[in-house]
């Protein structure tokens, strides 16, 4: 498509598909944030000349169709930009919500734009990433904040690694039998056991007697790593004022 067709400030809302004039790109004062105008909205006679006036050569080599805007009159003899302003045209609008549209078929993010022509497309880039990657992450907050905790543990000390995996398989396995329990009391026929002869009153007590090593065994293992670190805080803590009256003797002496 030749260049005299390039519609350069034309674009559409992304959330409902209405046609827009994009008059400021970005604002000063916030490049979050455009300014637009839905042409549908406007006077037929605006509305005409505001058409005309983004096919226009003026239009197509400028960046900012503001400029060419406040250049023009409207057939009334008004300036096309201050009366867009007063009669409540132009409208504040995330730059994110416009699709621009300077050729059919070919729809162009309005922030790429902005990041293409502010010589700033690394950013957007990175930022694109980004968004698709949280978009892709189906982890609940309470999932990536554990697993933040766990990496910067594992960052640290690859004994504090292990105890947070520790923590976590025990709060899965807690989290795992409440909702096993919530399943059956929605779903008692789901329950194991159900329409089947009643356990043995030494099955129960064998079953019964297992849970109850585990939490021990659970139990014994979060008192001993309690301990550890204990111990460790008292060893680092001795050092320390070892350290400590070890600089003072020296001060001291060297005084």
């Amino acid at each position: 498509m030749s260049i005299e067709n390039l519609k350069k400030h034309m674009g559409q809302l992304a959330n409902t598909g209405v046609r827009v004039a994009v008059v400021f790109r970005k604002l000063p004062n916030d490049e979050n944030s455009c300014l637009i105008v839905e042409t549908e909205r406007l006077p037929d006679a605006m509305h005409d000349y505001i058409i005309q006036t983004l096919n226009s050569k003026e239009a197509r080599e400028t960046n900012d169709f503001y400029e060419v805007l406040n250049r023009r009159t409207f057939p009334d003899g008004t300036n096309c930009l201050t009366s867009l302003h007063q009669r409540g045209f132009l409208r504040k609008e995330p730059v994110t919500n416009i699709t621009m549209l300077p050729m059919p078929n070919q729809p162009v993010p309005l922030a790429l734009i902005n990041a293409t022509i502010d010589k700033k497309l690394d950013g957007y880039k990175a930022n694109e990433a980004a968004n698709k990657l949280a978009a892709e992450d189906t982890r609940t907050a309470a999932e990536k904040q554990a697993a933040a905790e766990e990496l910067a543990a594992k960052m640290q000390d690859p004994a504090a690694g292990a105890k947070a995996l520790i923590s976590r398989a025990d709060a899965l396995e807690d989290e795992a039998d409440a909702l096993r329990e919530q399943a059956y009391a929605m779903a008692p026929e789901l329950k194991p056991g159900r329409g089947r002869p009643p356990t043995p009153e030494e099955e129960k007590e064998a079953i019964l007697e297992e849970r109850k090593q585990k939490r021990r065994e659970r139990d014994q293992r979060k008192a001993a790593e309690a301990k550890v670190d204990k111990a460790e805080k008292f060893i680092n803590d001795k050092v320390a004022r070892k350290i400590a009256r070890d600089e003072a003797r020296a001060n001291s002496t060297a005084d």
